[in-house]
């Protein structure tokens, strides 16, 4: 799942209005850049809007039932390659990997 790719999810007006949450989260920083843990119970892996715009990670995960979502925003620093930002959903946990850029290391 490439986070630079993905679209924001827009509201009709035929669907239920959606209350956000903000899901608990658990940053790790390695060698190799940084992981991202967020808890979404509930939010299938194809569920999730994932977006890297002016330094900003954007995640967002929308429960197949309950009208509600997750959402969370992180800046992220210049030595970062935002480009190569990558996620992967299992078992309710998302884990969003960032890269450190090589002058960083």
């Amino acid at each position: 799942m490439s986070a630079t790719e993905m679209t924001k999810h827009e509201a009709t007006k035929t669907e239920t209005p959606v209350s956000y949450i903000k899901p608990l989260v658990d940053i790790y920083e390695g060698e190799e850049g940084f992981l991202v843990r967020l808890d979404v119970p509930g939010v299938g892996k194809d569920d999730f809007d994932i977006r890297v715009h002016d330094r900003l990670l954007t995640v967002e995960g929308r429960r197949a039932h309950g009208g509600w979502s997750y959402h969370r925003t992180f800046t992220l620093s210049p030595d970062l390659e935002v480009e190569k930002v990558s996620a992967e959903a299992n078992h309710g946990v998302l884990t969003v990997s960032i890269p450190k850029a090589e002058q960083a290391k």
